[in-house]
């Protein structure tokens, strides 16, 4: 598939200026200027999949992805009233690709066992000394899976585990990690 869309700049963005920081006796201290001339972002996004039941008990997904952005916000410095003057300006690109994978195995109708995993890869190019322009690229994790099985026990009793793995999140100052999941659940009647 191939999609556009387009987020229209907000009242803020265009119409309004604010003042931050006023310590008393210094005045204004960050102010963010309105900018009329700030336009609206677009992205242009790619997707591709495939899809195979390779048995009746197995099945096999991939799906691949190319986002390309374009007149993405920016806050730079400018000049202005205050010691330290920001606008919003569409001084930012990027791309975003990466691809999912998911294998699932049903062995028999009370059991099922599905691993996952995908790979996201941000790329932004903003125009230098800008304050948030190549941010977003610490936000999401590289690479993240996990393997899953669910167990019906009987018609009442269900017996699920989890087990995740989640790569580095810079911005977050969250190194990779595990986690584990486990539940046990028991339906007591049919409502």
């Amino acid at each position: 598939s191939i999609a556009r869309a387009v987020r229209t700049p907000s009242q803020l963005e265009q119409d309004i200026t604010i003042t931050f920081i006023s310590i008393p006796g210094f005045g204004p201290f960050f102010g963010l200027l309105a900018n009329p001339e700030f336009d609206s972002e677009v992205l242009v996004a790619y997707e591709g999949g495939y899809r195979k039941q390779i048995t009746p008990e197995v099945s096999f997904d991939i799906a691949g992805f190319y986002n390309d952005y374009s007149e993405l916000a920016s806050i730079s410095r400018t000049t202005g009233a205050f010691p330290i003057t920001t606008i919003t300006t569409n001084g930012t690109s990027g791309k975003t690709f990466g691809t999912e994978a998911v294998l699932n195995w049903q062995p028999n109708n009370n059991f099922n066992i599905t691993a996952a995993y995908s790979l996201l890869e941000i790329r932004l190019n903003g125009p230098a000394g800008a304050i948030n322009a190549e941010a977003g690229e610490g936000y999401s994790p590289l690479q993240q899976f996990n393997l899953r099985s669910e167990w019906d026990v009987t018609d009442d009793v269900s017996f699920d585990n989890t087990i995740y793995y989640t790569a580095e999140l810079p911005n977050y100052n969250v190194k990779h990690y595990w986690r584990f999941d486990m539940g046990i659940g028991w339906q007591i009647n049919d409502g």
